[in-house]
This record gives C-alpha cells, sequence and structure tokens, in this order.
C-alpha cells in the first residue's frame, strides 16, 4: 500500500501522504473510519505508533487490541482526499487517464 500512494503522489502535484493509523478491536459492524486513532505524517511515525501500541497490554472492553495503518494520498493544503472523482485536478498531464 505504501508503495501505491508514493507511486500515485510521484504522478501528481499538490499532494502529500498521511498514514491512518487504525485500532482493530471495535464492533464488528463499524465502518473502518470510525477505527481511526491517530494520523501520522511519515511511515517512520506511523510505524513507531503501531509499534508502541501492539507491544502493550492495550484492551478495550477485555478485547486484546493491535493496530496497523493505512497511507492515503491528500491535498497538500486543503487535506483532501485524493480520489478518483478529483484525479485529473491534481495529476501530472502524463498520468491524467490513470485512474
Amino acid at each position: 500500500m505504501v508503495k501505491s500512494a508514493k507511486e500515485l503522489q510521484a504522478m501528481t502535484t499538490g499532494t502529500d501522504i498521511i498514514y491512518y493509523i487504525y485500532a482493530d478491536s471495535c464492533f464488528a459492524l463499524d465502518d473502518e473510519r470510525n477505527n481511526i486513532i491517530d494520523v501520522a505524517h511519515s511511515e517512520s511515525e506511523a510505524i513507531e505508533i503501531c509499534n508502541g501500541i501492539n507491544s502493550g497490554e492495550f484492551s478495550d472492553g477485555g478485547i486484546k487490541s493491535y493496530c496497523y495503518y493505512k497511507p492515503e494520498l491528500i491535498d497538500k493544503d486543503s487535506g483532501e482526499k485524493i480520489t478518483r472523482k478529483n484525479w485529473k485536478q491534481y495529476a501530472k498531464p502524463e498520468h491524467i487517464n490513470y485512474v
């Protein structure tokens, strides 16, 4: 996932990658977005946060939790998520039709 995010970032201008940290101990019916517990601005920071939580005995209601991270491509200024719908706005000319 990180490699893909970095490849997409190389095809765009005015974008950045952030790393959402997720806790995986919540209700099965929760949307994954409801499980975001932190945001990191580098992959090394995301790894450090997850290692800290995963090495401890953090639990939520008696259920052992662990966390993981996922990168997301965003607008560098507004923080808006880059999607298929707004791809052309950020894509370099040679990559306009990539998505």
